[in-house]
């Protein structure tokens, strides 16, 4: 042990040690706590390669041998201590509006685990023979039930859908952005909703408003004031109210900002800032309120807070029109990145050979990525594959073939999914259980069953989806698509499957303009956690509740708007470039991180059988990505 600085103390002296040689990075956020000591330590290796082989059952027990004493840290850490008493809470509003969950059978904190396993078990007939029996080797080879291991496999797709529910349950109670209005644009002589009309009646906003990706109103005169209109059941609490313009915060009784409230629960707001809008620029505003009443479960006393509202709009000598001005609010701690992925071949890379990046943010609590492994299966036929997972589930969100197709999956945030779907077949008499394929599935029959994107995208075919994701399938020969799933609620003769490619001789692969949708040049696709084509994916009524599209509805809508409009320019400004080390540089963008809950991060090459995957700290991208070989079956060190 290493000999410490005098002067320092018992505590500094327990830290005096050489350095661990690593499997996994180090975190950053590690590294600088263990600054403190005179040699700072290392974090243990976190991240495991596995290779499975045999039957399924076989390799299911191999892994939970092999993985047995992790598999029950991360159940205990991640279920039992963390997300079961968190969904918990969850109860009160649900059992508000659906009578299954006013049953004893949910008291004593009982809601969330017996939830959990109704919805495994019924998932668990969508999912192919094959999985449920390496689902039951794991069980076995780890000395755990079988149910806790089923629905640890399928407590995503599940707790995806109770989110959006309980999300949209608590906006139903809080205050609604109805209008806006800059005044009157209808004599202005400009096209200020770039509807190909000037001047009619209603120019100068929205009424009724609707959450947009690009700019609600454009050349507007920066001496222009705004009208916002808010209602709410309860009233509006005027304390609550924050208007934000760009990097200026109006609170009530600052200058520039009115608020008026009538007896009905409508609140006005009258924004005129102290010297107008900036001039020939996109201005970015958002909206903050919460109402007069108090919720008190779960404690302490709240306030039902509405979604932050965010839109963009440009004044007089921007010169474009609303959809060319993308709606990119300013950064804040809340618009964190959400899940990424793109692939780029041809003119975008150096060789014109295919590169994909993945980089999966959800949900880490300190927990996840001290439990993850690659892990490479080996079947007695078909393809050899690797996917990119966690101790104790049998499936991730990443992964290639020998075939070199790559598969990525990140969530979609929508009421379209099966959970959702059990609430508009048997109202108050819902049970809100998934149904349909969970994506992990999924991922692995099209990996495990297809040699190309083509192959892949047909596998997909009449399978349900159990909850919204949007996935990019690209191979080897440079074949790419993003393929956006829903769970088909409305009996759509589209089947959920809503997939588009950078072809622009595809009319499906364009937007109501004419452009290429998530792609810059034609080279790429992208996207994030929204849907860029399936827009209109739900509009109904349930029980006085308007159900409408994630723009309405999803936490998620903004930061993925801004996040894809970022990962495009980063996307363009590096085009011809675009290798492995330029795409893991892309991934580690600021901008493009979910610093909290990142997850693991990935690049392939497909056409090389090369995979690198970064997992083991938070965000994941600090640590180095290490190559997986498919031709030599070898871990490496791959991009520092």
């Amino acid at each position: 042990m290493a000999p410490c600085p005098p002067g320092q103390g018992a505590a500094a002296t327990l830290n005096c040690r050489p350095p661990v040689l690593l499997l996994a990075a180090r975190s950053l956020a590690l590294a600088a706590a263990l600054a403190l000591s005179c040699e700072a330590a290392q974090q243990p290796p976190y991240t495991e390669v596995l290779v499975l082989e045999g039957t399924p059952y076989e390799r299911g027990l191999q892994h939970g041998r092999i993985l047995s004493s992790k598999i029950h840290s991360f159940f205990t850490q991640m279920m039992t201590a963390s997300l079961l008493p968190y969904f918990n809470r969850l109860r009160a509003p649900v059992a508000q509006y659906i009578l299954e969950y006013q049953k004893p059978l949910y008291d004593n904190g009982r809601f969330s685990y017996e939830l959990l396993v109704q919805s495994a078990t019924n998932l668990s007939a969508s999912i192919p023979p094959a999985y449920l029996e390496e689902i039951r080797g794991v069980a076995d080879g780890a000395g755990m039930p079988y149910e806790e291991i089923l629905f640890f496999n399928t407590f995503v797709d599940t707790l995806m859908g109770l989110r959006s529910i309980s999300y949209f349950l608590e906006f139903a109670n809080a205050p609604r952005l109805t209008r806006m209005s800059f005044g009157a644009l209808d004599a202005d002589g400009v096209d200020n909703d770039g509807d190909a009309q000037t001047d009619e009646a209603g120019e100068g906003g929205l009424d009724p408003y609707e959450p947009k990706p690009y700019a609600v109103a454009v050349e507007v005169p920066p001496s222009a004031g705004l009208d916002i209109g808010l209602v709410d059941p309860d009233g509006v609490d005027p304390a609550t109210i924050r208007v934000k313009v760009d990097d200026v915060v109006f609170r009530p009784g600052d200058p520039g900002l009115e608020i008026v409230s009538d007896e009905s629960g409508g609140t006005q707001l009258r924004l005129r800032p102290p010297g107008g809008f900036r001039e020939a620029a996109a201005v970015a505003l958002l909206v903050q309120a919460g109402d007069r009443s108090l919720a008190t479960d779960p404690p302490p006393a709240h306030a039902h807070f509405m979604r932050d509202e965010r839109m963009v709009f440009t004044t007089r000598g921007y010169g474009r029109r609303p959809h060319e001005v993308v709606n990119r609010p300013v950064w804040d701690e809340r618009m964190q990145a959400p899940s990424i992925a793109f692939a780029v071949g041809g003119e975008a890379t150096p060789s014109g050979q295919p590169v994909v990046a993945h980089h999966f943010a959800l949900l880490d609590t300190n927990i996840s990525h001290k439990h993850t492994v690659l892990f490479v299966y080996r079947p007695s036929d078909g393809n050899t594959y690797a996917t990119l997972g966690w101790a104790g589930a049998v499936w991730g969100f990443s992964g290639m073939n020998d075939k070199g197709l790559v598969f990525t999956a990140n969530f979609s945030d929508t009421l379209n999914n099966s959970v959702a779907g059990q609430f508009k077949e048997r109202l108050v008499a819902a049970r809100l259980v998934a149904d349909g394929m969970p994506i992990g599935a999924m991922g692995r029959e099209i990996l495990a069953r297809a040699a190309g994107v083509e192959e892949g995208r047909r596998l997909m075919d009449g399978v349900r989806s159990a909850f919204g994701w949007n996935v990019v399938l690209a191979d080897r020969l440079g074949g790419r698509m993003v393929i956006e799933l829903d769970s088909n609620i409305m009996g759509d003769p589209d089947g959920g499957i809503h997939a588009f490619s950078a072809d622009a001789a595809d009319p499906g692969s364009l937007d109501e303009w004419g452009r290429l949708i998530g792609s810059v040049r034609g080279g790429d696709v992208r996207t994030t956690a929204n849907f860029q084509k399936n827009t209109n994916e739900i509009d109904l009524e349930i029980l006085g509740f308007k159900i409408r599209s994630q723009r309405f509805s999803s936490t998620y809508f903004y930061r993925s708007v801004r996040a894809l409009d970022v990962l495009g320019q980063a996307i363009d400004e590096n085009y011809g470039r675009l290798d492995a080390e330029r795409a893991v540089a892309i991934l580690r963008m600021p901008e493009l991180l979910d610093a909290r809950d990142s997850m693991k991060a990935a690049v392939f090459e497909p056409a090389l059988g090369r995979m690198y995957f970064a997992v083991g700290q938070v965000p994941a991208t600090d640590g180095p990505f290490r190559l997986y070989d498919f031709a030599t079956g070898q871990v490496s060190e791959g991009i520092p």
